[in-house]
């Protein structure tokens, strides 16, 4: 019995063992998919993307024109957070910084790699004659951690409206009608 029990532990701890990674080139990294968000406000400071703002544009014809394709909105089917392609849609916004989960225009999931998307643009034609330009940039850059051994990676996000620079550490902006 003491070598049946023996014998099971020796397995059992080898597999715990040979699973565990010691930080080397075999590292395996994990990357957050991201959406482009849009705020639209009034020049009260009004949400015209909620639902209950008296003027909001919900009810417009909204569409993004991107990489040849136009993309109408579509309300959320689900809650779930998977890494999927969702395309265009109005969902509350509660980000990474304890944002309060306000109506925003959302597009994508976009994926963050190495090849990345730089100077990605689409157009949000608001249904009311006029449109916006979105320009952004999400990608990765890889550095040598000597330290640890292993590769380390920064995302790279930055985001345009109109041409005009908005952010350099996020895919955020807010239109103001």
């Amino acid at each position: 019995m003491k070598k049946l029990f023996f014998s099971a532990f020796a397995i059992l701890t080898s597999l715990v063992f040979t699973g565990c990674d010691d930080g080397g080139d075999n590292m395996i990294w994990d990357f957050n998919n991201y959406d482009v968000v849009v705020f639209l406000k009034s020049s009260d400071g009004k949400n015209l993307l909620d639902r209950d703002t008296e003027g909001n544009i919900v009810g417009n014809e909204i569409t993004v024109e991107y990489g040849g394709e136009t993309y109408r909105l579509n309300e959320p089917r689900t809650r779930d957070n998977l890494a999927r392609w969702q395309g265009l849609r109005i969902e509350n916004y509660y980000g990474y910084r304890g944002d309060d989960g306000t109506p925003a225009l959302m597009f994508g999931e976009f994926k963050t790699s190495t090849e990345g998307h730089r100077g990605e643009k689409f157009t949000i034609d608001w249904g009311d004659g006029t449109k916006s330009e979105i320009t952004f940039d999400l990608y990765l850059t890889w550095t040598r951690n000597r330290d640890k051994g292993y590769d380390t990676p920064t995302t790279h996000r930055k985001i345009w409206l109109d041409g005009e620079l908005q952010s350099e550490y996020s895919l955020t902006t807010v239109i103001t009608k």
